[in-house]
């Protein structure tokens, strides 16, 4: 049996991985896996055990004795990597089973997930019997190079192990000694294993000893080591091990190839961009944008070189980070090559430029040898260019730090700290920060010791309570800062039954210990910031708690507390230290909108930073957040502080409750009474929002609804919970927005409704909600289903941190400030992030032209429209549309500017959707209906019942009566999917009731739907696009079959599947026909018959 043989057909699977099995030297390539039962695992048990694993076996020419071939190992290998490229094209991803290794096919590489190794002699092999058996002989050469320190196997691990690092690993080592071979004395040239028993490869000689290789010790010989039976033991963890790697490899594999297509996208951007940028600086009014434009591509290029960099990008492809990161900010680096393709020209030409004037409408005329007088740039359209560029930036940016937030391991996260790839991009800080994090919640002493000494209380303000401490056995004394926690219950003054007393000291020794961890914890957070060197501590200049030095249990306190001690910064006097709630009663003292926007991002910062180290703070209100004068720009910083009732997420809750009605005005609905629930990571952020809307309006919460309770009160009444909380979301939706802008009050509308948790953290199933936001609102749109957040303790609850993080980076952008670095989750994320569009403004044409042109791009790389058929407007626009067409359709100039410049499709039989195809607004069809003056609804230009529609609002697709209608809306920057369903009088004026959604998303969740299968279109049928619900359910089967046996949709082999596909349509044409034959000829033949019937009659 030589090349390759499939063991099974897993095709029915969605994603299945290839497990190809490679035997040894002298081995066959089916019954060296083959047990004395008979049994072979790989084919009997293994595709049983693991349906979405497809087993081939590889056979080739490996006899020792009696052979004439002089092949070795690098022979061999390159025989059966030439062979496998071919066998698997683009298939999914690989298993190897004894992995041939040659480190120079990195494609190939890519697509390998783990090895298994069984006995594999790295170190060398036990090879003395054999060098007797072919001295002399043709395989000398091949034994030698197996043999114990051999040169080859040196340079050969040397090479493995520069492209191991991303591998799984399984090494299988034998623990039986083998008999070694003898040649027979009747005929010298045969052998058989009659030799004394020795160890073939020693254990030391099996095993790579690395991060990424897990061992596994097979109570067998090496004879045996892979004829495994389904009861052993080996096979038991062989299986679990296999079905965990199969089932991650095809995301892992996507995110690898995603990199290296986002790689290839960035060297088209590269190209053009420094040829435009150049063509830029001869345009007077544009030098500024062309240099505010160059440094942003320049973003492009080092985010390339960030990528080309193995450890840096190894944060896209991690189990513990979602994949889709690596997918996301390939579509983004899409939208961005959408962009500027239209700008190749410019480019190419931009040395022959030899002047250029503004004309009348404020484009760009050029005048010169090679390029005709026409309007090149218009300095809104750059403009526009520039802003969908930078938001693409930042998104990538964003996304980029939220996949190094996944990794676990410190040593990682420490090596990303120092990485240069990770300076270049401006990530390095943050990943520095995330360590401290991480420190922060590590080995926390539950023995953390009080401190000794002595406290003098000196008085202080309302709400801060200062003290002078001095240690045993020191002069010194220093002010401090005081907060009081309360542990366990006074047991003197309840007639209690001891089962009740063992309880009440078991909960007391649980404060304690709770109440040292927190110690250790805040005095950890400080030392480790205080230990950066100067230029790292500005970087890290998000605040969150004052330095703490500890608590001090103080006899003279009645109650069962301790003090825990805080000092301000050096240099600053406790004095100066005010409470926001003061501040903000305090009316004279008028902030400004910037130092609103810096105490509500501190104050968001450190509520981020506490849930991080995996606890919850459980009192957030005004007065526990610290203004502290400082001599940095704005004068202060703000600190939080509020303690007494923090606890770890994993610490069982107290449940206890009191009945203050100012502290009932910072509590979720949920947490009001004695029986309330299990106090949440929601539930800080419900605070929190209430905080922000102090921030925000210079008002405390009590202020703001003082005359609202007042009400209430009058009639002896205490006002519900519910109502409580629908009167502060009333005071937010009404004066935010006028006091901080639609963005922050967006913010705090989600605290306040909990709007960025969906389940409970415990579920299996959640989904997340993203944020995709314009300035009129937000839209819900369910997500990927996330893991169990509640497996990794520290995170649960992770989902409502994603993203509120990306709405505390909306709300730091809208103040006017810096992105900065810091305010991150460490642990990790695994949400499907892409729906998270950071500064999304209300209509941008440069980004709906992209979103257009990424969208047309993508269709082409199924097996459906050619690339030729995507047609990109010349730089003047097309020129069919012109001022004429404005007044013929009825729309405004935004509308005519952005159907000059969209692209379009070759043709009017492309579907982009089921029965949806664009309107060709760029050829001579829809100007010869305008021009004689036919109206627009029998012109295929606008829906039945649709003749109102404003001059802003444009259908961009004709859907007739089952297909969509795509409305775009320029003013508002939304697409409607306007589907009438029936008959051409159907009522187009509610249009509007229709799925709303920003332009990029609507069409990303087209990209989706195709990419997941659910659209299919179908070449040789003009204007079809299979589709769940209006497709055959087993036709849409058998077409999603065929395109994931050609590789869809990471690996796809596009020419193969189309042929398949056209070959399918002609022969269901065929059969179409035959049948219709079929049929008219039965009707024949019962018409005869009838006729011969009448006539007998």
């Amino acid at each position: 049996m030589e090349g390759f043989t499939p063991l099974n057909d897993p095709h029915n699977q969605k994603d299945y991985v290839n497990v190809i099995s490679i035997t040894g030297l002298a081995g066959r390539a089916f019954a060296s896996w083959q047990c004395v039962t008979g049994e072979m695992w790989l084919r009997d048990f293994l595709p049983k055990d693991i349906p979405n694993a497809r087993v081939l076996v590889y056979g080739y020419q490996a006899t020792l004795q009696k052979s004439k071939s002089a092949a070795g190992i690098q022979e061999y290998t390159a025989t059966f990597i030439s062979l496998l490229r071919t066998y698997l094209k683009d298939d999914p991803p690989l298993m190897l089973v004894q992995f041939a290794r040659e480190p120079e096919y990195r494609e190939l590489c890519e697509s390998v997930y783990s090895i298994i190794l069984f006995g594999a002699p790295h170190r060398g092999l036990n090879t003395t019997a054999l060098e007797a058996l072919v001295q002399g002989k043709r395989r000398e050469r091949l034994i030698k190079d197996l043999k114990y320190d051999s040169s080859f196997l040196q340079n050969l691990n040397k090479g493995f192990s520069q492209i191991s690092n991303p591998l799984k690993i399984i090494s299988c080592y034998e623990m039986i000694e083998t008999p070694t071979a003898k040649a027979k004395e009747n005929d010298p040239e045969s052998w058989d294993r009659t030799g004394p028993t020795e160890m073939m490869v020693e254990p030391g000689s099996a095993q790579l000893f690395t991060s990424n290789e897990t061992e596994i010790a097979i109570d067998a010989n090496h004879s045996n080591i892979a004829k495994l039976e389904r009861v052993s033991e080996a096979y038991q963890r062989l299986k679990e091990i296999m079905t965990k790697h199969i089932n991650s490899a095809p995301s892992i594999i996507d995110a690898r190839f995603s990199r290296q297509d986002t790689v290839n996208v960035l060297d088209d951007i590269d190209r053009v961009s420094r040829g435009l940028v150049l063509a830029l600086r001869f345009v007077p009014l544009l030098m500024a944008t062309a240099a505010n434009l160059g440094h942003v591509l320049d973003f492009f290029t080092q985010f390339k070189d960030f990528l080309q960099d193995d450890v840096s990008a190894a944060i896209f492809i991690r189990e513990s980070v979602s994949t889709q990161f690596a997918s996301r900010i390939l579509m983004a680096v899409r939208d961005v090559q959408a962009a500027i393709l239209p700008y190749q020209e410019i480019a190419s030409h931009q040395r022959s430029i030899p002047w250029i004037e503004q004309n009348a409408f404020h484009g760009i005329r050029v005048t010169s040898t090679n390029i005709s007088p026409e309007p090149l740039f218009e300095i809104e359209r750059v403009a526009n260019l520039h802003d969908l560029v930078s938001r693409r930036a930042i998104h990538i940016r964003l996304l980029t730090t939220f996949a190094m937030l996944g990794i676990e391991e410190s040593v990682s996260i420490e090596t990303m700290s120092r990485s240069s790839a990770a300076q270049l991009l401006g990530i390095d800080k943050t990943a520095l920060r995330q360590r401290l994090l991480q420190r922060a919640s590590e080995n926390l002493e539950g023995n953390f010791k009080p401190l000794n000494g002595t406290l003098n209380p000196k008085g202080g303000t309302s709400s801060i309570a200062i003290a002078s401490f001095s240690p045993d056995h020191s002069t010194e004394e220093c002010d401090v800062i005081i907060e009081y926690r309360y542990y366990g219950q006074d047991q003197s003054t309840h007639r209690l039954e001891s089962s009740m007393k063992r309880s009440l000291a078991e909960q007391e020794e649980r404060d304690k210990d709770q109440l040292a961890r927190l110690g250790s914890l805040l005095r950890k957070v400080t030392e480790d910031f205080e230990a950066q060197p100067a230029e790292n501590k500005s970087a890290l200049s998000a605040h969150c708690v004052l330095r703490c030095l500890g608590y001090i249990v103080d006899p003279r306190f009645a109650a069962k507390k301790v003090a825990f001690l805080f000092q301000p910064p050096p240099g600053i006097a406790i004095s100066s230290i005010k409470d926001l709630r003061s501040v903000i009663e305090k009316r004279s003292s008028h902030r400004s909108l910037e130092e609103r926007f810096k105490i509500a991002w501190e104050t968001c910062s450190a509520v981020l930073c506490i849930h991080s180290w995996g606890w919850l703070h459980k009192s957030i209100r005004s007065e526990n957040v610290l203004i502290v004068t400082t001599s940095n720009a704005l004068g202060f910083s703000s600190y939080l502080r509020g303690f007494e009732q923090a606890r770890h997420t994993e610490d069982s809750s107290r449940f206890l409750a009191d009945h203050e009605l100012e502290q009932d005005l910072y509590r979720h609905p949920d947490r009001h009474g004695n029986f309330s629930p299990k106090f949440e990571k929601k539930h800080d952020l419900y605070a929190l929002g209430v905080v922000l809307l102090e921030i925000g309006t210079l008002w405390t919460v009590k202020a703001i609804l003082e005359s609202w309770i007042t009400r209430y009160r009058d009639q002896n009444l205490h006002p519900e919970p519910k109502d409580i909380a629908k009167e502060i979301r009333r005071h937010a939706a009404t004066h935010l927005p006028l006091f901080m802008g639609s963005r922050y009050a967006e913010l705090v509308r989600r605290c306040l409704e909990s709007d960025f948790e969906t389940l409970n953290p415990s579920a299996n199933d959640l989904s997340e909600v993203s944020l995709s936001m314009d300035l009129h609102g937000a839209q819900k749109q369910p997500r990927s289903s996330l893991r169990d957040p509640a497996a990794k303790p520290v995170n649960s609850g992770v989902l409502d941190l994603v993203n509120f993080i990306a709405s505390v980076d909306i709300l730091f952008w809208a103040s006017g400030w810096e992105l900065r670095e810091g305010l991150r989750l460490h642990g990790p994320l695994e949400s499907d992030f892409g729906s998270v569009h950071v500064l999304i403004m209300p209509y941008s044409f440069e980004e709906t032209i992209s979103s257009f042109g990424a969208f047309y791009l993508f269709l082409t790389e199924l097996a459906y429209i050619p690339p030729s058929a995507v047609l990109h407007p010349p730089i003047a626009g097309w020129p069919l549309i012109d001022e004429a067409t404005s007044s013929q359709l009825g729309k405004n100039h935004e509308v005519l500017k952005l159907l000059r410049h969209l692209p379009y499709l070759d043709g009017e039989d492309w579907n982009i959707a089921y029965d949806t195809k664009v309107i060709p607004y760029n050829g001579p069809r829809v100007k010869q209906h305008l021009d004689k003056g036919d109206s627009l609804e029998n012109s295929g230009l606008i829906p039945f019942g649709c003749e109102s529609l404003p001059e802003h609002v444009v259908p961009l697709t004709c859907g007739d009566s089952y297909g969509s209608w795509l409305m775009c809306d320029t003013k508002e920057g939304t697409i409607t999917d306007y589907i009438p369903r029936g008959s051409p009088n159907s009522d187009g004026r509610h249009w509007r009731d229709f799925p709303t959604l920003p332009i990029a998303n609507l069409l990303e969740d087209w990209k989706q739907k195709y990419v997941q299968l659910e659209w299919i279109p179908v070449p040789g049928r003009p204007g079809n696009v299979a589709s769940a619900g209006v497709t055959n359910d087993q036709d849409l089967e058998e077409l999603s079959r065929i395109y994931r046996a050609y590789g869809w949709p990471s690996h796809f082999r596009r020419d193969e599947c189309r042929q398949v596909l056209l070959d399918r349509d002609e022969e269901v044409k065929r059969r179409l026909l035959q049948k219709s034959r079929e049929d008219i000829d039965k009707k024949r033949v019962r018409k005869n018959t009838e006729k011969l019937a009448q006539a007998t009659i």
